[in-house]
């Protein structure tokens, strides 16, 4: 089972340099491979260039060699997913509009990765992370940094039980970083089938109406989830006009997001992610108080391509973020020795609930 461990982490000065510096060439390769990707046709490009041909291709880049071969690989597939996403999107016609993965700003730090051969436990509390040979250069010319691996002692390394994969730095306001390990456990054995049930039906406004063989029936809410959304997405959507119409006044090709902005979305995903876990949390804890060993939940993959809802709720279904509910659910219930079984389920009035 792979679980996440998130840290929030203050850097000293110098591991701060050194975290921003790779962040920043994480953005700049973003660009550099988000560039290809709206221009291929311009460029020369016989097809829309994927991750495959990229990581190729942008070896030999200033900024992929700033960052381990694999770090700067994931950057670009990261870049290859949210393409996907987007022409998923664009094709379903359930969003109106949206939007192709933007430009990072210039002074914009991103998102890096760390596989598992770009780092090593040295002890409970310390992991040593691998540093480019370019990048290495550039630290010991700047901040008199030489050697080839940046050791951080964390506390809360010691309390991970199991196999790392990969860890994740994201960089943060108040020079922090909000680091994401995910690591392998051993898979919980199962419960046995006891003869109690519960069944999951999907909705927007009743996010989960749930009902065990006992007749007994509970609501997760999704209006909380609607609620934070529509509150971000306005606040959000009037900067963005003023900003894109200052960029475009000012002769910018592709405009970008701002500061504020960025912020904004950090602060909606914290709050999302915090009620998707409430949300999720409520079923276990109604499972294990009821000796339910089973859990029976639609799967609406599909579904929302051929609903036909109206615009309003056909973007509330695309914007729900099902899978990681499901994900979320699964894990959570795993922990507890509770099988979760997906079922196929037709479009009908029982299947999603539109309130």
């Amino acid at each position: 089972m792979l679980l996440t461990k998130k840290i929030i982490y203050k850097p000293n000065e110098l591991e701060l340099n050194i975290l921003n510096s790779m962040a920043f060439s994480s953005a700049k390769l973003w660009n550099i491979g988000n560039y290809e990707k709206r221009n291929y046709k311009t460029l020369g490009f016989s097809e829309f260039p994927n991750w495959y041909d990229q990581k190729k291709r942008l070896k030999d880049n200033f900024w992929y060699k700033n960052l381990p071969s694999q770090t700067s690989q994931d950057v670009l597939n990261k870049l290859q997913k949210a393409w996907k996403s987007f022409f998923e999107l664009n094709k379903s016609k359930g969003i109106k509009n949206p939007k192709p993965p933007r430009f990072k700003g210039k002074k914009d730090l991103f998102n890096f990765t760390y596989l598992n051969n770009g780092f090593k436990k040295v002890s409970d509390d310390t992991i040593k992370f691998s540093i480019s040979k370019q990048q290495k250069e550039y630290l010991k010319d700047k901040y008199d940094f030489d050697s080839k691996y940046l050791s951080l002692k964390i506390k809360y390394f010691s309390t991970i039980k199991g196999n790392i994969k990969t860890i994740e730095f994201k960089p943060l306001k108040n020079k922090k970083y909000q680091i994401n390990v995910v690591y392998e456990i051993e898979d919980v054995a199962l419960k046995d089938d006891n003869g109690n049930y519960l069944s999951i039906d999907i909705g927007i406004s009743n996010l989960f109406t749930c009902y065990d063989n006992k007749g007994k029936s509970f609501i997760a809410s999704g209006s909380k989830y609607l609620e934070i959304s529509h509150y971000f997405n306005k606040k959000i959507s009037h900067l963005q006009e003023i900003a894109n119409k200052q960029q475009i006044a000012s002769g910018k090709k592709y405009v970008t997001t701002t500061k504020r902005i960025n912020n904004l979305y950090k602060k909606k995903q914290l709050q999302l992610n915090h009620y998707y876990h409430c949300v999720t949390k409520e079923v276990v804890k109604y499972c294990v108080t009821n000796n339910i060993n089973k859990v029976v939940i639609g799967d609406i993959k599909g579904i929302r391509d051929n609903a036909k809802l109206g615009s309003i709720n056909n973007q509330k279904l695309h914007f729900l973020p099902y899978d990681r509910l499901y994900d979320l659910l699964a894990y959570k219930l795993l922990r507890e020795g509770i099988e979760l079984i997906k079922i196929k389920e037709s479009y009908s009035s029982h299947s999603i609930h539109v309130e």
